[in-house]
């Protein structure tokens, strides 16, 4: 017992001597750049030591970093989103073909209105799933929500014009860049953003000059570069 303890003893005196060295190691630093004080130090490594010299079967200091990936943030279904939904495994199999509406509702046989906006593809599956079971329509079955590839379209006096695909977050600005840039007959004064029914100018000079006016693009929008008259 008493050479156990001797040998914690002199484990704690060379952890604190490390800890009130360089720096480096235990005690690098504060979070927002300040250095610890030799005091403050002594403070920090009394109160790690605990944790820092512990018997058989207690902690081990490591410096590893917690890299345990975070949640990603999944891409979210929006208004005029097209879906395709199957149900399989029940006596009449469905394929549902659908689009988000202005509310961010879809029409489901027998349900009704379900939210969809706002959701991922998996979310809503689960949703369609356990309202056909909760409401007693099937004992079991299989939903799959799948969603066509968003793109965006971008024609006139552009480097590349075509068809793009809709990366999230993808802005007009960007869009601009992705296709090559303007040609040299181009009037950025006056794009137009056609987006289902309703058509729009902008000032894309403007919006470069500044940047807090810039506008994500979404599915199927058609971009146009009109030709300057000049």
């Amino acid at each position: 017992m008493q050479r156990n303890g001797f040998r914690c003893v002199a484990a704690a005196a060379l952890v604190l001597a490390l800890a009130l060295g360089s720096g480096c190691g235990l005690l690098r630093g504060r979070r927002d750049g300040s250095t610890y004080t030799v005091a403050q130090r002594q403070e920090v490594a009394a109160q790690r030591l605990p944790s820092l010299v512990a018997g058989e079967g207690g902690s081990r200091l490591s410096s590893s970093p917690d890299l345990s990936p975070a949640s990603s943030i999944a891409n979210r279904l929006r208004p005029a989103d097209p879906l395709m939904i199957y149900l399989r495994g029940i006596p009449r199999e469905q394929t549902i073909e659908t689009v988000v509406d202005d509310r961010g509702m879809v029409q489901i046989p027998l349900l009704g209105s379900i939210r969809a906006a706002g959701r991922t593809a998996s979310e809503l599956e689960r949703e369609i799933r356990e309202q056909y079971i909760s409401g007693a329509f099937y004992r079991d079955l299989t939903v799959t929500v799948l969603q066509p590839s968003r793109f965006y379209f971008i024609q006139g006096e552009i480097r590349q014009p075509g068809r793009f695909p809709l990366v999230s977050g993808v802005t007009i600005l960007q869009a601009v860049a992705a296709a090559g840039g303007y040609t040299e007959f181009a009037n950025p004064r006056r794009i137009t953003v056609a987006r289902g029914d309703e058509t729009f100018s902008v000032n894309l000079t403007d919006i470069e000059r500044n940047p807090e006016k810039d506008f994500e693009l979404e599915s199927g929008d058609v971009v146009r570069v009109p030709r300057s008259i000049f």
